[in-house]
């Protein structure tokens, strides 16, 4: 928390309000707020709750943006960020409130570039359930929709959207309203539309809908707002700005004629849905070095812990798998990761007629032939084996060799086993036409490693990011030594009578 709640940035604005804390006083209110959800007791502070709104406030409003620095601007929309998220946690508040909460806490999420923060709260607090198809409680219904689709439910969003429009639509016509844009749930039900735009354009691919998501709610914003709609046009001129970064991070805008739509479809139908890319996936992928804009044979790639490695990895193997005649071999340290990267890979695979194995001991027999395995997920044990066994046929097969978590070449057990691996494999494919991947999150001798991969005249591309989606938080635990108590500690050793 230290690095949020340093609020020497925020401190002149927090002090132009007589009715707001200070920023030593915030703080205070932060971590009692923290204390409060650890308990489970008491309320939280209406002047937090100000506070929280006042900053986000600041944070979004374009006019002011211009007043004040940039850093300044960060960190309003970092502290309500933080505000709005112990609210969520506190439940002494009704459903619509806590949807609310949630809203401000994602959008300032996505500004700050934290987008699995914005899931991750959303699922954590156990507000994902949809709201029933009722008018009485439409505008709830609205905001979950708001808050769903920022959460990456599209799906979710898709279908509960369309039971909210076909009885929104059965009302209405009971009641022969003609013009819905003259009532006052005209912004609720715009709100669920563009939601449903949305999600249905970034399922389906078609961009044109969501241009016209964004249309329609700039259409909404240009009108004379009614009496009581403050809240409808405050998650309508988020939902426009999300839905504008939606469309540029989409796969289908970003890995558009760079890989088979039968790709992008997979990805965005399979569960969990993945529909847009981050910093670092775009960087690995698409920048200067990245794997589709190069045509090298080794690539070593390195991104931080919880920055989508896994998912970088399972569009290249996507790719592969779909545009290439050779199998793909992806090498992983334990039987436990095996598992879960093939439980993974097979959702994306499935659609499109391909088989995903997990392979993990020294089998006798291997049909090296076998016209029915496109991915073989397999331990360095394996790996080795299969070298040993028939190294030539190994090599037919194959194609894109990838080594996960590449930084255990530095086990003193088993390190030794994968360097050796590596080493043969990068020999041997310097002879034929094939593609070694190294995947890492956390490597420090990235030369020396790259150095090692550049075999002849095989080019290496490294391939690194620092993005991170969250925020890391470090602590450092000191001990306080008490020389004057020493004490000598009996041990079970016939050599030695104490130990040393």
């Amino acid at each position: 928390m230290e690095r949020t709640l340093d609020l020497r940035n925020v401190e002149n604005l927090l002090q132009r309000k007589q009715t707001l804390p200070s920023s030593e006083e915030l703080t205070n209110m932060i971590y009692n707020a923290e204390l409060q959800v650890i308990v489970m007791k008491g309320n939280p502070d209406s002047k937090l709750i100000e506070t929280g709104w006042f900053l986000h406030s600041i944070g979004f409003n374009k006019l002011l943006n211009e007043q004040y620095e940039k850093d300044t601007i960060n960190k309003c929309i970092e502290v309500s960020a933080t505000i709005f998220d112990n609210l969520l946690q506190n439940k002494h508040h009704y459903n619509f409130d806590l949807l609310q909460y949630c809203f401000a806490a994602q959008v300032s999420f996505f500004a700050t570039d934290a987008y699995s923060n914005a899931s991750a709260i959303f699922s954590r607090d156990k507000i994902g359930a949809a709201p029933q198809e009722d008018l009485a409680q439409l505008s709830q219904c609205a905001m979950w929709c708001a808050t769903a689709l920022l959460a990456g439910m599209f799906h979710q969003v898709k279908n509960s959207s369309n039971k909210y429009l076909n009885e929104i639509a059965q009302v209405y016509e009971n009641q022969d309203i003609v013009d819905i844009n003259k009532t006052k749930l005209r912004g609720h039900v715009l709100i669920i539309e563009a939601t449903q735009k949305i999600a249905t354009s970034l399922i389906s691919g078609n961009l044109q809908i969501i241009d016209d998501a964004i249309e329609s709610i700039s259409a909404y914003l240009e009108t004379d707002p009614l009496s009581g709609e403050h809240t409808e046009r405050w998650v309508a001129f988020h939902l426009r700005e999300i839905a504008t970064s939606f469309r540029n991070t989409s796969i289908w805008t970003l890995l558009a004629g760079v890989v088979p739509s039968d790709v992008l479809t997979s990805f965005a139908c399979a569960s969990p849905s993945i529909v847009n890319m981050w910093p670092s996936q775009k960087e690995i992928l698409l920048g200067p070095n990245g794997y589709f804009t190069t045509d090298n044979q080794n690539y070593f790639i390195s991104m931080p812990t919880s920055s989508g490695k896994t998912l970088t990895a399972q569009i290249i193997i996507a790719e592969h798998a779909l545009t290439k005649e050779t199998d793909v071999c992806y090498v992983a340290p334990s039987r436990a990761l095996c598992r879960e990267v093939k439980n993974s890979i097979c959702a994306r695979l499935r659609m499109f007629g391909k088989k995903v194995i997990v392979n993990s001991s020294e089998e006798p027999t291997f049909d090296f032939t076998s016209q029915t395995k496109h991915v073989e997920v397999m331990t360095p044990e394996r790996l080795n084996y299969l070298l040993r066994k028939d190294a030539e046929s190994f090599f037919n097969r194959f194609g894109l060799i990838i080594f996960d978590e590449a930084q255990s070449i530095n086990e003193g057990s088993r390190g030794w086993l994968l360097e050796g691996a590596i080493s043969f494999i990068n020999t041997e494919l310097a002879k034929r036409d094939g593609k070694l991947l190294l995947l890492s999150s956390s490597i420090g001798n990235k030369g020396i490693i790259s150095s090692w991969m550049a075999s002849g005249e095989r080019a290496i591309s490294y391939c690194q990011s620092e993005w991170k989606p969250t925020r890391r938080i470090s602590s450092l635990w000191t001990t306080r030594p008490l020389w004057n108590e020493a004490k000598d500690i009996k041990t079970r050793s016939k050599k030695y009578d104490y130990e040393r």
